[in-house]
């Protein structure tokens, strides 16, 4: 018989990720090396940091969710409510574990690169050593600095660009009409639209690289 195919962790892209909520749960979860990348801000860095208003929600909520537990398992005691108590027991236990399951992956150390020119396919380490942890790069760079071939092959890429001056209600304002008319004449429009084309780029380039693998 064909010999087994090696293992190997997956790699994973979440480009405009703002939190990176995605990434992070990949990391955790699946033990994905991660990329996340966007535009230098200190906001979106914040968000890997410890004390990022995210974190400390999420925090609140892991809170939350053991007082309603706690609730539920007084109902224990009660015959009349017992049944619904366990119900309720087992579903908070399920929701904390999941949330404290996503907590495990902000204490893994992410290296930040702020310089295009320090990013290329080999950023992230060998696929087949599946003994080290997974591995999160964050690249604080616009997407615009970026060529698509600098970027490693991913098996999977989450894109979140902002659709601020796409959305039904501000298209007009940034003079946005039905095609073939569709880009926008403002500052803000228009960068988007670049953005969009980079995007487009990088999916082509990844699937033209997967193709040759």
């Amino acid at each position: 018989p064909p010999p087994a195919p090696r293992p190997r962790r997956n790699r994973y892209a979440e480009i405009c990720c703002g939190s990176g909520r995605l990434a992070m749960q990949r990391h955790c979860k699946f033990g994905d090396d991660v990329v996340t990348i966007d535009k230098p801000d200190p906001d979106v860095q914040q968000e890997f940091l410890d004390d990022s208003p995210a974190r400390v929600a999420h925090r609140e909520r892991v809170q939350k969710l053991e007082e309603h537990k706690r609730d539920a398992e007084s109902l224990l005691d009660d015959r009349a409510k017992a049944a619904m108590g366990r119900s309720l027991v087992t579903h908070f236990k399920e929701e904390i574990a999941k949330l404290k399951a996503e907590q495990k992956a902000w204490h893994t150390p992410h290296e930040v690169i702020s310089d295009a020119s320090a990013v290329n396919v080999d950023i992230l380490p060998s696929l087949t050593d599946t003994k080290r942890k997974p591995v999160h790069k964050h690249l604080a760079i616009d997407l615009a600095e970026l060529m698509p071939s600098q970027l490693p092959l991913f098996d999977h890429i989450h894109f979140s660009p902002s659709c601020k001056s796409t959305s039904y209600l501000n298209q007009a304002a940034h003079g946005r009409h039905q095609h073939p008319d569709a880009l926008a004449d403002s500052e803000q429009g228009q960068t988007f639209d670049q953005l969009m084309q980079r995007i487009i780029a990088i999916i082509f380039d990844q699937t033209e690289r997967r193709k040759k693998e």
